[in-house]
């Protein structure tokens, strides 16, 4: 649509009016229907265009643009990872709605946000009901494994093991008690009667003079006289005495065996009366060692001049009471830390109270020499409060008080002494003397 020429009324308008309708109305003419220019170059010849763009066209062909280079294609993601992902965003995502809905329903009658309020404290306001809500059913989770947990426990207390296997249980236990008794020390009695009627034995053959260590090794080698066959050994003594001798002995080792064999299978009949015997007779010896460690130990405590309580005197001062019963708590708690050893039979009383001797000795091996510095040290203490007495003594001039002037007292007299019959060392302590006797009458 052509444009319409104005021509301003004012002075703020084109300075030439005229030749700026002249070039709208000369870009007018050069426009198509569809306000395009018809010729972008009215000054250029349609020749020269024409040579232009042959020129451009050659430059093309000898300088063909380099192709581009090819892009490297991404590579394809993996269908189950993405599958995999995509599980678990939709996992997080319903998980998050379950825990919006409960936060919406925890949250349903608190107090919401004034209308006016940020869209970021809605968000954070959202967040932290989200995050409470999220704390809840893991508390709620925890809590349901716990009860389940509980009604398991419950259940196995209910269901107790079924009486076959507590009879088969009670026989292991009867059969390892079995297997006990024969190395019960109680048995160990018949074996020593054995061992020294076999020793007997050994001594009577070894005086035969066809007899040497040899041949009693070989029987000990078999387990005995008693099992070996002892005719042989006879004909080659030939001793009618060490073969009787031989014999009685030889029927004494069977007897012990004998009656071992019985007294153990007497036990094994009866096992449940032995390992109730047995444990009554371990208690018994502890109870037994306790008590006599105990007699011992009141005989050894009564040695002990400082291990008894004082009274405190009834006109004691506030030191002496204090230490007087300091000392008795030291021994009353000393007599109760012995009290419970006595009581503990552990290793590791044991070792505590070896530990102690181990100290103990130590101290005793010092005390000597620390007894001996401090009696000296004590001595040169007294030696040094004796010298400052002495000086403070020496030292001390009393003044007498009154109202008289200096010079006017009365002089201190001294009697005329023997200047010529007396040694001089006499006179100055005669004179001495009778300075200080008129130096304390005139001080009264």
């Amino acid at each position: 649509m052509p444009e319409t020429l104005v021509v301003p009324k004012t002075d703020g308008g084109f300075p030439d009016v005229a030749k700026h309708n002249a070039e709208i109305a000369q870009k007018l003419a050069a426009q198509d229907i569809m306000g395009q220019e018809t010729n972008p170059n009215p000054d250029a010849h349609s020749g020269d265009e024409l040579d232009r763009l042959a020129r451009e066209a050659e430059e093309a062909a000898k300088n063909p643009p380099e192709p581009p280079e090819k892009e490297t294609p991404a590579p394809e993601p993996d269908p189950k990872a993405t599958a995999e992902k995509a599980a678990e965003d939709a996992k997080a995502e319903e998980e998050r709605q379950a825990a919006q809905k409960k936060a919406d329903e925890y949250f349903k009658d608190s107090p919401a946000l004034p209308p006016n309020a940020s869209p970021k404290s809605s968000e954070a306001f959202s967040a932290i009901k989200l995050r409470a809500a999220q704390d809840i059913a893991e508390r709620d989770a925890k809590l349901e494994k716990l009860a389940k947990d509980k009604a398991e426990l419950e259940q196995r207390l209910q269901n107790q093991p079924p009486p076959e296997a507590l009879k088969e249980l009670e026989e292991h236990r009867q059969w390892r008690a079995k297997l006990d008794v024969e190395a019960d020390p109680k048995f160990k009695e018949f074996d020593r009667q054995v061992a020294s009627s076999s020793e007997f034995i050994y001594a009577q053959l070894l005086k035969s003079p066809n007899i040497d260590k040899a041949v009693i090794d070989d029987i000990k080698k078999y387990g005995g006289p008693d099992k070996v066959n002892m005719a042989k050994i006879f004909s080659v003594v030939d001793d009618p005495m060490t073969e009787s001798l031989v014999k009685a002995k030889l029927a004494d080792i069977a007897v012990a065996r004998y009656e071992k064999d019985k007294a153990v299978a007497a036990a094994k009949e009866n096992i449940v009366n032995y390992i109730k015997e047995r444990e009554q007779q371990v208690s018994q010896q502890a109870v037994q060692h306790n008590q006599a460690t105990q007699t011992r130990l009141v005989q050894h405590l009564a040695k002990l001049d400082w291990f008894t309580t004082k009274e405190v005197p009834a006109g004691a001062d506030k030191e002496v009471r204090k230490a007087i019963e300091e000392d008795n708590a030291f021994v009353l708690n000393t007599r109760q830390e012995l009290a419970d050893a006595l009581k503990d039979d552990s290793a590791e009383m044991r070792a505590v109270m070896l530990t102690g001797m181990a100290q103990l000795f130590k101290l005793q091996r010092e005390l000597p020499a620390v007894s001996k510095e401090r009696d000296a040290l004590k001595a040169q203490v007294k030696e040094l409060e004796d010298k400052l007495t002495a000086i403070k003594n020496a030292s001390k001039v009393r003044i007498r008080e009154g109202g008289a002037q200096p010079g006017t007292g009365s002089k201190v007299g001294v009697k005329p002494v023997d200047q010529f019959n007396t040694h001089a060392g006499e006179a100055l302590d005669t004179i001495m003397k009778q300075f200080q006797e008129e130096r304390e009458r005139v001080n009264k």
